[in-house]
């Protein structure tokens, strides 16, 4: 009954019951009149899909076929496994493509049906389809069984599907397509989206179905770009499928980086922060940076051509962009919305573009702004010219100090230009951030060490930040022969490449960035042939930016895994070969060493293990230090002596630039504090330097309505000024939860007069899935902790999340939670303990969103 109800509904209680709650509710829909509802069809389907289970027998499969054509009359497709390709296919195919971490074995596809049983019965049911005027086809293909690892759900196994599932899918079709001359209809529903639906479709290959990418942010609006890239033209009829467009299309796949898997886990998505009930809106990418820059402002500006604003934008929190424009690491990308999409927008690009149309433009209204600027806060002393230092350097004049850094180097930088090569980062880089800290007006000693505070007092200095780096290489432990620090040799390749000789084989130990450093300098030195990184785990959990990586690798670098250096004697490297054993707290599986040695090539050793602060420098001024041998502080870097502050990797090792500057700036914000303390100016009475007008124009915001239309529209990176066009502004428009909920549980409220839209969650739609959990910028599950409308004071009893329930729709009394307690109020009452924003949420919803109860 169900099946003929669906060939002709008309007859169906189901059927009149719709018709007639439509017809008598006209006055709810804004584009539905009586004539379209006549108009809808009863008969809702002549075509069926039989999904095979795993295991299901081959008899079986074609038994129910049969009865659905012969006896049903109905156009059968017939869903498959990827199993049909073979095990070993299946595990060769998903390792190149970098999903070797999938864990499968080879049962399911034993038990499964067989592509050598499968071939004679397509042919079967195809003819039998044929002789009754109707089509048999293929649905491509089911998801694949695979091991859970890591927890991610109870039970043993869960199913792959999406985009890791699109190669294996393709293949099955082109295989099937070559085996039936192009004759047999095929629908294609493994991880298709808007960057190959168009190819499957013009390939021959319809209906394309998707399930996967509608679970991810932009939801059921990723559909509306590929139906406009296939009303463009008309629906075609069916003469064959296009094998040769389908081998060009599972040659290019093997080589897309939107169907390889990252050489690196993305890291956890979410900020620390929890969801608020109300203005839920954020930039994960900005709550991901640590100094917090306004980063969709700045892409937008720079997309509109307004670079100089850009960068003033910019230089509120990071004074030196043209560092951080080549070299940052991408802890903003990676919190990048987009990352769900295809891949995050290219905010460093972004950065330095800026940077580079406008930093004269920049420092013109610097010099300008200086010649006017005294500095009445006091004198500070800066220990170091790398990037913790140039940056405390320029917040501090910003804040109205007189500033000196003290380098003992000669010239400025650090390790960045001093240790770095040149293929990562140009000498004129560094410069053009230094011209910056330079026409802030601060004041620079280079070549003059520091061995004691006292002779800076003595100059009138009173408050000291000391950004001295941690130069002191850590050991490399080898019972036998010698290796060269990483940090000495790049230093010595930056100085005179021509003056070394590593032999003809290279081995670098470490698996950061300063070891893809030292492979790719170790590649350019003359008569070097073999450059091989040595590491303990396996590159996936390297610590080493993905971008370095692929650099090393792309430069013919050889990565040997689970290995750990001996000794080096007579040109070998002996190393004990590891195993991955538990994760360690950070979520890194630990090397287990096994009692196989293996034997690596080795005319040198470069060790990479990165470095340490040099304790004797701050035991020798007085400063304490904790067990490890760093600074003892508190907020900011304050250390035991009065007024003298440490940052950057000399606070707590080898970290990043941007992370520098956040050590800088809240050096200086408790400097600055301190200053108001003991000055008895007023905090408006100082002077502070800008780069930049106080208050930057706020028209880099798109409409509404533009933001909208970005939301579930794939669009790969071009050009750097085109990155706004891709950016979703997050912070103006989330909705996430909205977007990726199966059920619709989550529902955006339009509030008049509030910048933003707030999330609903519906109690009775939702099943718990957890699906707004896992795309929710916030470490929060919006289904438990968003406002919740309760059907029943009963189920609002019954759950924990704040919400509410109907009472009264007339006098608006309702039972609700805040803060624990089950509470009754009327919204319009005197005294309502209603806070105001709340109340106006909830009137809203009970006065314009009527459909929802």
């Amino acid at each position: 009954a169900f099946i003929e109800g669906l060939k002709d509904a008309s007859s169906t209680e189901a059927w009149r019951e719709c018709r007639e709650f439509a017809l008598a509710n006209l006055h709810r829909f804004k584009r539905v009149d009586a004539a379209y509802v006549e108009r809808i069809s009863p008969k809702i389907s002549n075509s069926i899909t039989l999904s095979t289970l795993h295991g299901c027998p081959p008899e079986e499969i074609e038994r129910i076929a049969a009865y659905l054509i012969h006896e049903k009359g109905l156009n059968t497709f017939v869903k498959c496994n990827p199993t049909l390709l073979g095990f070993d296919f299946a595990r060769r195919t998903l390792d190149r493509l970098g999903f070797d971490y999938v864990q499968f074995d080879d049962h399911h596809f034993l038990d499964d049906l067989q592509y050598a049983d499968a071939l004679p019965m397509f042919r079967r049911l195809q003819a039998l389809a044929a002789r009754s005027g109707l089509d048999f086809g293929l649905k491509l293909s089911n998801t694949l069984p695979v091991d859970i690892t890591k927890q991610e759900l109870p039970g043993k196994e869960m199913y792959m599907s999406g985009r890791a599932l699109y190669p294996l899918t393709l293949a099955l079709a082109r295989q099937l397509t070559a085996d039936f001359a192009g004759q047999l209809r095929i629908s294609f529903s493994g991880g298709a989206d808007a960057l190959n639906a168009e190819k499957l479709f013009y390939a021959g290959i319809w209906p394309i179905t998707m399930a996967t990418n509608l679970l991810k942010p932009g939801g059921y609006q990723r559909l509306r770009q590929i139906a406009e890239g296939l009303a463009a033209n008309p629906y075609p009829e069916f003469y064959g499928i296009d094998g040769e467009a389908l081998e060009a299309l599972e040659r290019q796949v093997l080589k897309d980086k939107h169907y390889l898997k990252a050489i690196k886990p993305m890291p956890r998505w979410q900020t620390d922060q929890k969801v608020p009930l109300l203005d839920c809106y954020t930039a994960p990418c900005e709550s991901g940076c640590p100094i917090h820059q306004d980063i969709p402002a700045y892409i937008g500006l720079v997309g509109e051509g307004r670079f100089l604003e850009a960068l003033q934008v910019i230089t509120r929190q990071n004074p030196l962009p043209f560092i951080t424009g080549t070299l940052c690491g991408y802890r903003c990308r990676e919190k990048c919305t987009r990352n769900f999409y295809e891949e995050p927008v290219k905010i460093r690009q972004a950065k330095l573009l800026a940077a580079t149309q406008a930093m004269d433009e920049l420092l013109q209204s610097l010099d300008a702004a200086k010649a006017g600027t005294q500095a009445q806060r006091g004198k500070a002393a800066v220990v170091g010219g790398g990037p913790a230092g140039l940056a405390a350097a320029y917040f501090l004049r910003r804040d109205g100090f007189e500033v000196t850094i003290f380098e003992k180097a000669h010239r400025l930088g650090g390790m960045v230009s001093q240790v770095i090569p040149d293929f990562r980062i140009m000498p004129e880089a560094v410069e053009q951030d230094v011209r910056l800290i330079r026409a802030m007006g601060v004041q620079f000693e280079l070549g003059k060490e520091i061995t004691s505070l006292e002779e800076l007092r003595q100059k009138g200095f009173q408050y000291f930040v000391l950004a001295v780096g941690a130069g002191v290489p850590s050991q490399l432990p080898l019972e036998k022969g010698s290796y060269i620090p990483a940090t000495e040799f790049l230093r010595q390749f930056k100085q005179d490449p021509f003056s070394l000789d590593l032999g003809k084989n290279v081995v670098v130990v470490g698996g950061g960035n300063t070891a893809m450093d030292a492979a790719r300098a170790a590649k350019q030195v003359l008569g070097v042939e073999r450059v091989a990184v040595v590491y303990r785990r396996t590159r996936r959990y390297m610590p080493a930016e993905k971008e370095e990586l692929h650099m090393a690798l792309d430069e013919g670098v050889e990565f040997l895994e689970l290995l750990s250096p001996i000794a080096l004697e007579d040109g070998i490297l002996e190393c004990r070969e590891m195993v991955l054993g538990p994760a360690d707290a950070d979520g890194r599986l630990c090397p287990v060493a096994t009692k196989v040695m293996v034997q690596v090539p080795a005319d040198t050793v470069v060790s990479a293990l990165g470095e340490k602060a040099d304790t004797g420098f701050y035991g020798r001024l007085g400063i304490a230090l904790n067990e490890k041998g760093y600074p003892v502080v508190t907020t900011g870097g304050r250390t035991n002596l009065p007024q003298v502050y440490v940052i950057g990797d000399g606070l707590r090792g080898p970290a990043s630039v941007v992370d520098a500057i956040a050590d800088a700036a809240a050096a200086v914000k408790e400097i600055s504090t301190a200053a108001r303390d003991t000055s008895g100016i007023k905090t408006e009475e100082k002077p502070r330097l800008t780069a930049g007008p106080a208050k930057i124009p706020a028209q880099y915001r798109h409409p509404e309505e533009v933001i909208r239309g970005k939301k579930g529209r794939l669009a790969l990176s071009s050009d750097t000024i085109l990155e706004s066009e891709r950016c979703l502004e997050c912070g103006a428009v989330c909705e996430n939860c909205a977007d990726v909920c199966p059920n619709r549980a989550n529902v955006s409220i339009d509030i008049p007069d509030r910048p933003m839209r707030q999330i609903l969650h519906m109690d009775r739609l939702c099943n718990s899935c957890g699906n707004c959990a896992v795309f929710c910028p916030y470490d929060s599950a919006p289904y438990k902790e968003k406002l919740t409308l309760f059907d029943s004071l009963e189920a609002l009893g019954a759950s924990e999340n704040p919400g509410f329930c109907l009472l009264d729709r007339d006098q608006k009394r309702l039972a609700l939670r805040l803060d624990g307690g089950v509470f009754e109020c009327r919204l319009e009452a005197e005294g309502s303990p209603l806070p105001k924003d709340i109340a106006q949420f909830l009137d809203v919803i009970l006065t314009r969103y009527q459909y929802l109860f």
